[in-house]
């Protein structure tokens, strides 16, 4: 799959998600927590199917793209449940960076 598609498919994972869990009385903290956890779940078992293993550079092709994916949706949401002020977003920004690089 594209970058597009990957992030059409996290997009509407966190749709689901983001409606079952407002059914709940949340406050943003735990809203937004359970969110990035579910997100983090779902990149990791899409990571996990991933066929080109043996290939290594289509695998980190691949594992790339879904992380990033997976960290648009997660700002995405997170803006939708608490929305970014700027000094939020610019940290926020820093902290999925980080790990990105390191991959």
């Amino acid at each position: 799959m594209n970058k597009n598609e990957w992030i059409s498919l996290f997009r509407d994972f966190a749709s689901k998600s983001l409606k079952v869990y407002k059914t709940y009385e949340l406050g943003k903290d735990d809203l937004t927590n359970l969110m990035n956890r579910d997100i983090k779940k779902f990149a990791e078992k899409q990571i996990s199917g991933i066929e080109n293993k043996e290939n290594t550079k289509l695998f980190l092709n691949e594992v790339l793209t879904i992380t990033y994916a997976s960290y648009v949706v997660m700002l995405e949401t997170r803006n939708q449940i608490w929305p970014y002020d700027f000094m939020s977003f610019s940290r926020r920004i820093g902290e999925l960076w980080e790990p990105f690089c390191k991959l």
